[in-house]
């Protein structure tokens, strides 16, 4: 092989879920290899807006976008192209030296929100706020309706698309439920949800979606979760 090939060749991937489970617990920091959600590891092959595909082809809803995907979502084509763009031209400037994109990106985050440039275009161009707004109130409607069906729900709460549900072990009580907690968790991805587990007594489900989780996906949200209770 040349050298012109050798820099251009892409580094050899291993998606073998045992060979993946071996380097975590073999090269990770004991802090990382601790944090262990699933009872089974759950692989993601690829991401696109709201939704996750598992390395089986399996499609999830990422209700946890969280860091870099919480905003627009999975591999945004506008974001993807300013950052190749950006990466073959200049990969690192430290703010020891000037740039216009900094400068550029310091104005605009004081006057909106945490965000590159890019992804304020996006937000901005798809009205995801606004699209956060309206979902976030469907979906807080039918998770309101499970809490309704499902006494082991002691509270729904949240603002946007950033909800939670609380699990107790009766309503009077108020008594944190996490084993309840971590079943509906399972079950959940079960379901094709990816969920978050949180809460000081870890009885609380988190959502945390990209803002680009659309009305058609409100329904798969609630049957999902409909499905995860009526099964504990």
């Amino acid at each position: 092989m040349s050298e012109t090939q050798i820099r251009h060749s892409p580094l050899p991937v291993d998606w073998d879920a045992e060979a993946i489970i071996h380097r975590r617990d073999t090269w990770y920091a004991a802090s990382q290899r601790a944090f262990v959600p699933y009872r089974t590891p759950q692989i993601f092959a690829r991401g696109a807006g709201q939704y996750l595909w598992g390395v089986d082809g399996r499609r999830f809803i990422d209700l946890l976008g969280m860091n870099v995907c919480v905003s627009v979502g999975h591999a945004n084509p506008t974001v993807s192209e300013a950052v190749v763009e950006q990466v073959h031209t200049l990969q690192h400037c430290t703010t020891m030296f000037y740039h216009p994109v900094p400068a550029h990106y310091a104005e605009e985050l004081t006057a909106t929100m945490p965000a590159g440039r890019a992804v304020l275009q996006v937000l901005n161009a798809e009205k995801l706020q606004a699209n956060a707004q309206r979902v976030g109130a469907a979906l807080y409607e039918r998770l309101v309706d499970l809490k309704k069906r499902y006494c082991v729900i002691g509270d729904v709460r949240g603002r946007g698309l950033m909800l939670a549900i609380e699990l107790v072990t009766d309503r009077q009580s108020r008594t944190p439920n996490p084993d309840a907690t971590a079943r509906v968790f399972e079950l959940a991805r079960s379901n094709g949800l990816i969920l978050s587990k949180s809460g000081p007594d870890k009885s609380v489900l988190r959502f945390v979606p990209p803002l680009c989780l659309s009305m058609q996906d409100v329904d798969s949200v609630a049957d999902g979760l409909d499905a995860s209770f009526k099964a504990l």
